[in-house]
């Protein structure tokens, strides 16, 4: 194999990881923003206790997150200080 075209694939590879890399963290700053504008609209607004709780519901499946977005205010912030 030429050197050319082993450069050619390294070269692809890391465009490929580049692309997947961009893409995983634009859905991570729209989940953030699905999350920030649902306690937005259920509480109002979002104060530094809301704020603090917002890293460990973007570390939970979608699933997850929502059902517990849906729960009052105390219950939410209950279930991430336990």
């Amino acid at each position: 194999m030429l050197l050319s075209e082993v450069y050619q694939e390294w070269e692809e590879k890391t465009k490929q990881q580049g692309l997947e890399q961009g893409l995983e963290q634009g859905r991570q700053q729209e989940q953030r923003l699905v999350i920030e504008n649902l306690l937005k609209a259920r509480f109002g607004k979002i104060d530094p206790e809301l704020a603090s709780i917002i890293p460990s519901l973007l570390t939970l499946p979608t699933e997850e997150y929502t059902v517990l977005l849906l729960k009052p205010r105390e219950e939410l912030l209950a279930y991430f200080n336990q």
